[in-house]
Order: structure tokens, then sequence, then C-alpha cells
């Protein structure tokens, strides 16, 4: 078996979906052998070809080239030039597998579904989008216009030229079939590598206050609104430090920290794990979004306690491993389950039921099997 492995996620860096498309293509390539996998990157955002792809293809050099793909119905990174050339090195090859990490590459699947008939085209869904990029719209104005087009006709174009169909959870596969009327075939959740080290962990703690962690991507506007919602509704309330940290978060550091002495932004950070490490719980306090957030799964893998929303832990059973998560879907919510937390929690920071929610269903290892049986 030969599969063409096309991902716009790869050259991502500390993102989720960087972390989930990294994932998805280990995991194919312990499913079937590293060397009858080949790689082949969009949307390289570095001057360099992407390390072991056969071929990488750059970002658009500006947002006029990326308006115009879009407005020819590709996703912005992607234009026709790009799709001949990877219909050219199929040609070339005797590929049994086409497997796109990106549902906004209908209109790709479509040209190799016309040409290739025999060969499969599996596609992942990192989330559903039609409802996120109304969101999205509304948020961003007309500019945006464009692209919300795009996103909404390759999604659609994905669930019509999709020999497979996987989903990252229940939810995004009822919403599949809900908006599209078709069947996930998988449901693959976020998972990543244990990189959990008990040595260096910091499970007792002598802070003056206890410390908050949030991780999240400053680009993405419901991590935005969620550090707004929480620094201005619940941490007056609370007698506490916040950490946040995320790629480009630093953008929203003069605004965050001027409603509260209590917030540290720290931003881009190269060791994320030393502030998981560090500190006492992870908020995630997110009421808009989809798919799901894999820096609660993270968090979870470092055994620290979870205070989220109903979105934040869309496909994670909190209520199986009691006490690993707390539900908080309003301030009351958070500064109540909060304080709760603090006064039992004085001089310990380490959730054993945290982990072991992450052991027993977020390792890679264990989702392996499934994905050589829909292969």
């Amino acid at each position: 078996m030969k599969i063409l492995f096309i991902s716009d996620g790869m050259s991502l860096t500390n993102t989720g979906i960087a972390n989930v498309s990294k994932r998805n293509y280990n995991l194919i390539k312990s499913a079937i052998g590293d060397l009858n996998v080949d790689l082949v990157v969009i949307g390289n955002k570095y001057p360099e070809k992407f390390k072991g792809a056969i071929k990488t293809y750059n970002s658009p050099s500006n947002k006029i080239y990326s308006m115009i793909n879009c407005m020819n119905l590709y996703y912005p990174v992607l234009n026709g030039f790009i799709v001949s050339d990877i219909k050219n090195l199929i040609r070339r090859n005797c590929y049994d597998i086409i497997y796109i990490d990106n549902s906004m590459y209908g209109k790709l699947a479509k040209k190799i579904k016309k040409e290739f008939i025999s060969i499969k085209v599996i596609i992942f869904y990192h989330d559903i989008k039609y409802r996120l990029a109304k969101q999205d719209l509304k948020n961003s104005g007309f500019l945006y216009y464009p692209k919300y087009i795009a996103t909404i006709y390759n999604e659609r174009l994905s669930s019509i030229y999709a020999d497979k169909i996987i989903t990252i959870n229940e939810r995004d596969a009822a919403q599949l079939n809900e908006i599209y009327n078709k069947q996930s075939d998988l449901n693959l959740p976020v998972t990543m590598e244990d990189r959990f080290n008990e040595k260096i962990a910091n499970k007792h703690t002598h802070k003056e206050l206890p410390v908050a962690l949030f991780v999240g991507v400053g680009d993405y506007f419901p991590n935005v609104n969620a550090m707004n919602w929480f620094i201005s509704k619940v941490l007056p309330q609370l007698d506490l430090n916040l950490i946040v940290i995320g790629k480009n978060m630093e953008k929203h550091k003069d605004k965050f920290e001027g409603i509260s002495s209590k917030v540290k932004v720290e931003g881009t950070v190269g060791d994320i794990d030393s502030y998981y490490y560090n500190c006492d719980f992870v908020i995630a306090p997110l009421f808009e979004g989809a798919g799901m957030k894999v820096k609660v799964a993270e968090a979870f893998m470092f055994g620290k306690t979870v205070f989220g929303t109903k979105e934040a832990f869309e496909g994670y059973d909190i209520e199986k491993y009691s006490g690993s998560g707390f539900l908080c879907n309003s301030a009351i919510d958070y500064i109540k389950g909060i304080k709760d937390y603090i006064e039992n929690n004085k001089a310990h920071n380490y959730n054993d039921e945290a982990r072991k929610l992450y052991l027993e269903n977020f390792m890679d290892k264990l989702y392996i099997q499934k994905l050589v049986e829909l292969l």
C-alpha cells in the first residue's frame, strides 16, 4: 500500500492543528511503514523545503494572492497550479490512497477523484467549519467574505468526494451528518505522544499565590474572547495569578495586562512544558469553536486539573474521571469552582485522575489499529 499524505498543518508551529496534523502523519507511518508514505506540504511558511516532504508549496507572499485563491474557490494557500502539480505527481506514482489532512481542500479532492477514479481519497476533518465560518465572518467583516465562501464550498466538496471521512469527535460526526448528510467512518480524537516526566514534575509547590494557566493561539478569536471574558468577569473575584501563553498571544499583552495586574502574558514561548509543570491548574473558558481543544488533552497529559466550559470539554469524558476537570459555564461557576479547588489543594498541583484520563484515552498508540482497519 502506498499513500500520498497532503497537509497544510505540518509546517505550522505551536498550534493545535499542527499537533494533530503531525500526529496523523506519524500514525499513518506507524500503520503502514515510513517508506510507504509520501508527504506533500502546502502553505509552507519557511524559505527552505519542508524536511521529509517530496513536494513543498510555500504560502502566498501576500494577502492579495490569498484573496485571489479564495475568489477562485480555493482555500488561501492553494491554487490551480499547485493542484495541477499534485495531479502530475499522482500520475508518476502508484498511490493507493490520497490522504488529505484538511476538509478545506474539497476542490482538490474533486479534481483528483475526477481523474483518478480508482484511488481512494481519505479526508480528515479537524472540525466542522460550517458554523464557525459564520462566526468568523461576523467577527472579521466584509473582507473575510471570499474566504467564508471558499470555506463553505470546500467543506461541502470534501463531504461529496471523500471515499472515507475521519472526524475528531462524536459532535463533529453528528454535524457532518446533519449538515452534509454524510456518515463519519472513524472518530480519531486528539492524541499525543506522552511528554510527562515524573522526575521533574513539580507536584508540591510553595507559591505566594496559586497560578492559573491559559494556553491558546492569539490569532484565534474564540481564545481572545475567552481571555477578555475571564479577565474581566472572573479574575477580579479570585486571589491568584494568571499566565497566558500561546503563539502570537503577545499581540494582546497590553490589553490583557491593562485590565488586571494579576495577568502576565508570555505569548509565544519555546518551552511550553515548563509552564504546565509550574502551574496549579489550567483554565479553558471557551464559549465558541469547533473540533477538540488540543490544549485540554495536553493539560491532562501533565496531570493538571482543568476548569473549562462545555465547548472546551467537547470529546473529553470528565464525568467518568471525576475530579479531572470541572465544568464551568458561567462566571459564578468559575469563581466558586476555583475558590473551592484552591481551598482544598493548597500544596498539590498534580491530579492523578487527569493523568489517568489522558493515559486511557489520548495516547497515540491506542488508535493505530483503528486506522489500519480504515485504510
